[in-house]
Protein backbone atom coordinates (compact mmCIF):
# COMPACT_ATOMS: atom_id res chain seq x y z
CA UNK A 1 0.00 0.00 0.00
CA UNK A 2 1.29 3.44 -0.84
CA UNK A 3 2.83 5.39 2.04
CA UNK A 4 3.55 9.11 2.13
CA UNK A 5 5.91 10.48 4.75
CA UNK A 6 5.45 14.18 5.42
CA UNK A 7 8.16 16.22 7.03
CA UNK A 8 6.06 17.24 10.02
CA UNK A 9 2.78 15.61 11.15
CA UNK A 10 1.12 16.50 14.42
CA UNK A 11 -2.40 15.37 13.66
CA UNK A 12 -4.57 12.30 13.20
CA UNK A 13 -7.57 11.55 11.00
CA UNK A 14 -8.48 11.46 7.33
CA UNK A 15 -8.21 14.13 4.64
CA UNK A 16 -10.02 13.11 1.47
CA UNK A 17 -8.45 9.72 0.57
CA UNK A 18 -5.40 10.15 2.81
CA UNK A 19 -5.31 8.99 6.45
CA UNK A 20 -2.87 10.57 8.92
CA UNK A 21 -1.29 7.89 11.15
CA UNK A 22 1.02 8.25 14.17
CA UNK A 23 3.09 5.08 14.46
CA UNK A 24 5.98 4.27 16.85
CA UNK A 25 7.45 1.84 14.34
CA UNK A 26 7.17 3.86 11.13
CA UNK A 27 6.97 7.33 12.70
CA UNK A 28 4.19 9.75 11.73
CA UNK A 29 3.05 9.23 8.15
CA UNK A 30 0.09 9.50 5.80
CA UNK A 31 -1.50 6.49 4.08
CA UNK A 32 -3.72 6.38 1.03
CA UNK A 33 -7.11 4.73 1.45
CA UNK A 34 -7.04 0.93 1.20
CA UNK A 35 -7.69 -0.19 -2.37
CA UNK A 36 -6.61 3.09 -3.94
CA UNK A 37 -3.75 1.53 -5.87
CA UNK A 38 -4.25 -2.22 -5.34
CA UNK A 39 -7.75 -3.79 -5.63
CA UNK A 40 -8.96 -5.26 -2.32
CA UNK A 41 -10.02 -8.92 -2.54
CA UNK A 42 -12.48 -10.49 -0.10
CA UNK A 43 -11.33 -13.77 1.40
CA UNK A 44 -13.46 -16.73 0.19
CA UNK A 45 -14.09 -17.92 3.75
CA UNK A 46 -15.21 -14.44 4.75
CA UNK A 47 -17.60 -14.29 1.78
CA UNK A 48 -19.04 -17.70 2.71
CA UNK A 49 -19.44 -16.63 6.33
CA UNK A 50 -21.33 -13.56 5.14
CA UNK A 51 -23.72 -15.71 3.09
CA UNK A 52 -24.28 -18.05 6.04
CA UNK A 53 -25.05 -15.14 8.31
CA UNK A 54 -27.62 -13.76 5.88
CA UNK A 55 -29.23 -17.19 5.45
CA UNK A 56 -29.39 -17.72 9.22
CA UNK A 57 -30.96 -14.32 9.79
CA UNK A 58 -34.35 -15.28 8.33
CA UNK A 59 -35.38 -18.13 10.68
CA UNK A 60 -33.74 -16.43 13.65
CA UNK A 61 -35.54 -13.14 13.05
CA UNK A 62 -38.87 -14.92 12.54
CA UNK A 63 -38.73 -16.55 15.98
CA UNK A 64 -37.20 -13.51 17.66
CA UNK A 65 -39.96 -11.23 16.38
CA UNK A 66 -42.59 -13.69 17.61
CA UNK A 67 -41.50 -13.59 21.27
CA UNK A 68 -39.70 -10.27 21.68
CA UNK A 69 -42.79 -8.67 23.25
CA UNK A 70 -43.21 -11.56 25.69
CA UNK A 71 -39.75 -11.34 27.17
CA UNK A 72 -37.16 -8.60 26.97
CA UNK A 73 -34.14 -9.69 24.98
CA UNK A 74 -31.13 -10.69 27.01
CA UNK A 75 -29.08 -12.57 24.46
CA UNK A 76 -31.90 -14.38 22.66
CA UNK A 77 -31.11 -12.88 19.24
CA UNK A 78 -27.43 -13.84 19.40
CA UNK A 79 -28.24 -17.36 20.60
CA UNK A 80 -30.90 -17.92 17.95
CA UNK A 81 -28.48 -16.83 15.26
CA UNK A 82 -25.80 -19.14 16.65
CA UNK A 83 -28.15 -22.16 16.54
CA UNK A 84 -29.14 -21.66 12.89
CA UNK A 85 -25.62 -20.73 11.76
CA UNK A 86 -24.31 -23.97 13.28
CA UNK A 87 -26.99 -26.01 11.51
CA UNK A 88 -26.28 -24.27 8.22
CA UNK A 89 -22.55 -24.85 8.59
CA UNK A 90 -23.15 -28.55 9.22
CA UNK A 91 -25.38 -28.62 6.11
CA UNK A 92 -28.17 -30.51 7.90
CA UNK A 93 -30.94 -28.03 7.20
CA UNK A 94 -32.83 -26.00 9.77
CA UNK A 95 -34.22 -28.06 12.68
CA UNK A 96 -36.36 -26.89 15.60
CA UNK A 97 -34.72 -29.49 17.86
CA UNK A 98 -31.70 -27.21 18.16
CA UNK A 99 -33.87 -24.70 20.02
CA UNK A 100 -34.68 -26.95 22.99
CA UNK A 101 -33.71 -25.39 26.35
CA UNK A 102 -32.94 -22.08 24.62
CA UNK A 103 -33.25 -19.31 27.21
CA UNK A 104 -34.70 -15.91 26.32
CA UNK A 105 -32.32 -14.28 28.78
CA UNK A 106 -28.90 -15.60 29.78
CA UNK A 107 -28.88 -13.66 33.04
CA UNK A 108 -32.49 -14.17 34.13
CA UNK A 109 -33.14 -17.70 32.97
CA UNK A 110 -36.09 -20.01 33.53
CA UNK A 111 -33.72 -22.70 34.76
CA UNK A 112 -32.56 -20.53 37.66
CA UNK A 113 -36.18 -20.11 38.77
CA UNK A 114 -37.59 -23.62 38.23
CA UNK A 115 -34.37 -25.68 38.51
CA UNK A 116 -35.75 -28.18 35.95
CA UNK A 117 -38.36 -29.22 38.51
CA UNK A 118 -41.28 -29.49 36.10
CA UNK A 119 -42.72 -31.67 33.34
CA UNK A 120 -44.45 -30.82 30.05
CA UNK A 121 -47.01 -32.90 28.18
CA UNK A 122 -48.44 -31.96 24.78
CA UNK A 123 -51.15 -33.51 22.66
CA UNK A 124 -52.25 -32.23 19.25
CA UNK A 125 -55.63 -33.24 17.81
CA UNK A 126 -58.15 -31.54 15.54
CA UNK A 127 -56.17 -28.30 15.22
CA UNK A 128 -55.88 -27.94 19.00
CA UNK A 129 -52.88 -28.40 21.26
CA UNK A 130 -53.41 -29.54 24.83
CA UNK A 131 -50.51 -28.53 27.10
CA UNK A 132 -50.12 -29.71 30.69
CA UNK A 133 -47.43 -28.26 32.95
CA UNK A 134 -46.70 -29.88 36.29
CA UNK A 135 -44.32 -28.20 38.75
CA UNK A 136 -42.55 -30.33 41.35
CA UNK A 137 -41.92 -27.24 43.48
CA UNK A 138 -42.89 -23.59 43.48
CA UNK A 139 -40.52 -21.22 41.64
CA UNK A 140 -37.68 -19.70 43.66
CA UNK A 141 -36.13 -16.26 43.29
CA UNK A 142 -32.98 -15.09 45.03
CA UNK A 143 -33.11 -11.62 46.62
CA UNK A 144 -36.76 -11.15 45.63
CA UNK A 145 -38.34 -11.45 49.07
CA UNK A 146 -41.25 -9.16 48.22
CA UNK A 147 -42.76 -11.77 45.88
CA UNK A 148 -45.61 -13.84 47.30
CA UNK A 149 -46.67 -15.76 44.21
CA UNK A 150 -46.20 -16.24 40.47
CA UNK A 151 -47.92 -16.54 37.11
CA UNK A 152 -47.17 -19.29 34.63
CA UNK A 153 -47.58 -18.73 30.88
CA UNK A 154 -46.97 -20.51 27.60
CA UNK A 155 -46.24 -19.04 24.18
CA UNK A 156 -46.55 -21.30 21.17
CA UNK A 157 -44.99 -20.10 17.92
CA UNK A 158 -46.02 -21.68 14.62
CA UNK A 159 -43.29 -20.66 12.13
CA UNK A 160 -43.65 -20.85 8.37
CA UNK A 161 -40.10 -20.46 7.11
CA UNK A 162 -41.07 -20.84 3.44
CA UNK A 163 -43.52 -17.93 3.55
CA UNK A 164 -41.46 -16.02 6.13
CA UNK A 165 -44.31 -15.56 8.59
CA UNK A 166 -45.52 -16.92 11.92
CA UNK A 167 -48.56 -17.33 14.11
CA UNK A 168 -48.30 -16.98 17.87
CA UNK A 169 -50.57 -17.89 20.78
CA UNK A 170 -49.89 -16.77 24.36
CA UNK A 171 -51.89 -18.03 27.31
CA UNK A 172 -51.48 -17.10 30.98
CA UNK A 173 -52.61 -19.08 34.01
CA UNK A 174 -54.19 -17.47 37.09
CA UNK A 175 -51.73 -16.14 39.67
CA UNK A 176 -50.71 -18.74 42.23
CA UNK A 177 -49.63 -18.14 45.83
CA UNK A 178 -46.53 -19.81 47.23
CA UNK A 179 -48.85 -21.19 49.94
CA UNK A 180 -51.11 -22.95 47.42
CA UNK A 181 -50.97 -26.67 46.77
CA UNK A 182 -49.14 -27.68 43.60
CA UNK A 183 -51.60 -28.60 40.85
CA UNK A 184 -51.21 -29.17 37.08
CA UNK A 185 -51.65 -26.21 34.73
CA UNK A 186 -53.76 -26.93 31.64
CA UNK A 187 -53.74 -24.88 28.44
CA UNK A 188 -55.61 -25.34 25.16
CA UNK A 189 -54.01 -23.70 22.14
CA UNK A 190 -55.64 -23.31 18.70
CA UNK A 191 -53.41 -24.43 15.83
CA UNK A 192 -53.30 -23.32 12.17
CA UNK A 193 -53.15 -27.04 11.30
CA UNK A 194 -52.74 -30.25 13.28
CA UNK A 195 -49.49 -30.98 11.44
CA UNK A 196 -48.11 -27.43 11.73
CA UNK A 197 -44.58 -27.19 13.24
CA UNK A 198 -44.44 -25.43 16.60
CA UNK A 199 -42.12 -24.12 19.30
CA UNK A 200 -43.34 -24.07 22.91
CA UNK A 201 -41.98 -21.46 25.32
CA UNK A 202 -42.67 -21.73 29.03
CA UNK A 203 -42.62 -18.51 31.01
CA UNK A 204 -42.95 -17.56 34.66
CA UNK A 205 -43.30 -14.15 36.27
CA UNK A 206 -43.13 -13.38 39.96
CA UNK A 207 -46.19 -11.76 41.55
CA UNK A 208 -46.85 -9.44 44.46
CA UNK A 209 -50.28 -8.98 46.04
CA UNK A 210 -52.05 -10.67 43.16
CA UNK A 211 -50.29 -8.74 40.38
CA UNK A 212 -47.65 -10.21 38.05
CA UNK A 213 -44.39 -8.31 37.79
CA UNK A 214 -42.89 -7.15 34.49
CA UNK A 215 -39.41 -6.57 35.91
CA UNK A 216 -36.75 -8.67 34.08
CA UNK A 217 -35.22 -9.88 37.36
CA UNK A 218 -38.52 -11.57 38.29
CA UNK A 219 -39.16 -13.28 34.94
CA UNK A 220 -37.87 -16.27 33.02
CA UNK A 221 -38.73 -17.85 29.69
CA UNK A 222 -37.28 -20.70 27.63
CA UNK A 223 -38.07 -23.24 24.91
CA UNK A 224 -39.29 -26.43 26.63
CA UNK A 225 -40.69 -28.43 23.71
CA UNK A 226 -40.84 -28.48 19.89
CA UNK A 227 -42.85 -30.44 17.35
CA UNK A 228 -41.55 -33.63 15.80
CA UNK A 229 -39.96 -33.28 12.37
Amino acid sequence: MAKLIPSVIKMRGSIYDVTIVRSKRYKPHARARRGTYTPVSINADLEQSKEQLLSSNKPAKLIFDAVRTEHKDGGLWTDLLAVFRKQLKEDKGFSLKGLLKLECSRLYSLDKILHHQFSIKTDTKRKKMQVTVQLQQHPEWKKQGFLDGYQLSITVVFPDFKKDRFRKETLRAPIVSFKDELKPFHFEVPMPATTAPWILFLGVAGAEKGKASDVPTTKGMAVVSVSRE
